[in-house]
């Protein structure tokens, strides 16, 4: 049960847990640190996909030839 409960720990603390550091804690042994991530660095756009995304909307927005 204890293994469960460290296990458990872990896995509300870094959501994913990969093989080795399965192993680890069932030796018993500590897992590094959680890197901290900038949560704003999510919502920040690459600048190659902003670009696309204008010209994406400039196509969208385009006035449009009429057939005849």
């Amino acid at each position: 049960i204890k293994l469960l409960h460290l296990l458990s720990k872990e896995l509300l603390e870094r959501e994913i847990l990969d093989s080795e550091e399965i192993d680890k804690i069932i030796k018993g042994e500590e897992l590094p640190p959680v890197s901290k991530v900038d949560p704003e660095a999510d919502k920040k756009v690459p600048d190659h996909v902003q670009k696309l995304m204008e010209q994406h909307k400039q196509k969208d927005t385009a006035p449009q030839d009429e057939p005849n």
